[in-house]
């Protein structure tokens, strides 16, 4: 790609624009995740003019996001070792031993102490096919275009993040995380029913997956699936009150300090019993107004990793431009990795065309995140 990409002094001068990592030009991941079998994880590197680009894809087949940072941190050690080291490297062993997640029996195992998720008859059957119904099916019209989606691009600086957890604990200690979380389901109510798009006495979900290895004993470099979906609901008219933000960051702690191992014993049991079945409900429901639904990397530690003398160390992490779920989920969220130096971290938000406006103009957000990046749509800026 040295001639037909970037170059990364140019990537850097323009601030790792979103809109240069086309989500078509690297690995680009052709339909959905059925029918399997699919490989369990893609790696893509890109040589470009005075640097590499990374791309990493992995099912969770095979491991969550605290999996991947281990799997991408380890591939760094070993680049880094080649280049020391004369010779062939020892195997390297990642532990993927599945013994303590096979143990998980019992605990909560009624599907309503899980509000995250739901049972989907065959949902994820093996074979299956979700293709759309094809147009004028029994003599009804084609559908409606799908609706455009514009992918947005915000910083959260070292400050301004300090001031969003100081008012978002103002009731119950809350995180950094939480806190950006609470501002961004607010925000995007807000805009939802400025545009008409939801009505105020609408049961709104905001829901994630939670890091739940303590709660099973499992350590953080452990190779394998290891999150709970939680989830927290209110009214879109209780969302959109003026001071509503420590509220909405103690629904979302409140949500994710109910896990514990009970409930990972429980909806392992689930599983076991419904495999193809067992679902994170939001993320079939993504597109609807009264979802908000991110994921998260803020704690990888991906940044500053050293793949040796001749790669580097990492020195940015974006997702392509249709976000970290790709062009199936684009109206989902997702928070980056805290930047080196103390910087904060980025935000990227799925917007629809017609919300747009509405969330970028709103004076809340604005007071604590800086537009990085908002293609082909105006700002009102």
């Amino acid at each position: 790609m040295t001639k037909s990409f970037l170059s990364y002094r140019e990537l850097e001068t323009a601030g790792f624009p979103l809109s240069a990592f086309k989500d078509t030009v690297f690995m680009p991941i052709a339909g959905a995740i059925q029918p399997e079998p699919q490989p369990e994880a893609k790696f893509q590197l890109s040589l470009i003019k005075g640097g590499v680009l990374l791309s990493v894809c992995l099912y969770h087949h095979l491991t969550d996001g605290n999996g991947m940072n281990t799997i991408t941190r380890a591939l760094g050690d070993e680049c880094r070792r080649a280049a020391e080291i004369e010779g062939d490297l020892p195997p390297r062993v990642l532990n993927t031993d599945r013994s303590v997640m096979a143990s998980l029996d019992g605990g909560k195992t009624d599907i309503a102490d899980h509000p995250a998720n739901s049972i989907m008859k065959d949902i994820y059957l093996p074979g299956a096919r979700h293709d759309e119904v094809p147009p004028e099916v029994n003599g009804e019209p084609a559908p409606q275009s799908p609706p455009r989606f514009v992918p947005a691009y915000y910083h959260l600086d070292h400050e301004s993040a300090h001031a969003l957890k100081h008012y978002c604990s103002r009731d119950i200690p809350v995180s950094t995380h939480d806190s950006i979380s609470a501002l961004l389901w607010r925000n995007l109510t807000q805009a939802r029913v400025t545009s008409g798009e939801l009505k105020e006495d609408t049961l709104c979900t905001f829901s994630g997956p939670h890091n739940s290895r303590k709660h099973v004993g499992l350590p953080n470099d452990w190779i394998g699936n290891c999150v709970y979906f939680y989830a927290a609901q209110t009214t879109a008219a209780d969302i959109i009150k003026e001071d509503s933000l420590p509220d909405l960051a103690a629904k979302i702690r409140g949500a994710l300090n109910k896990v514990d191992r009970e409930h990972m014993e429980g909806i392992s049991t689930i599983r076991k019993k419904d495999p193809y079945s067992l679902a994170w409900w939001p993320v079939n429901e993504f597109d609807q107004p009264h979802i908000v639904a991110i994921t998260s990397f803020y704690h990888s530690e991906l940044l500053g990793t050293d793949f040796g003398a001749a790669l580097g160390t990492v020195r940015h992490f974006t997702s392509t431009d249709m976000g970290a779920f790709g062009s199936t989920f684009q109206r989902a969220h997702f928070v980056g990795p805290k930047l080196l130096g103390g910087r904060g971290a980025d935000v990227h938000v799925g917007l629809l065309e017609g919300e747009v406006e509405h969330f970028h103009n709103d004076p809340l957000w604005r007071k604590y995140l800086t537009l990085r990046e908002l293609p082909n749509a105006a700002t009102g800026a």
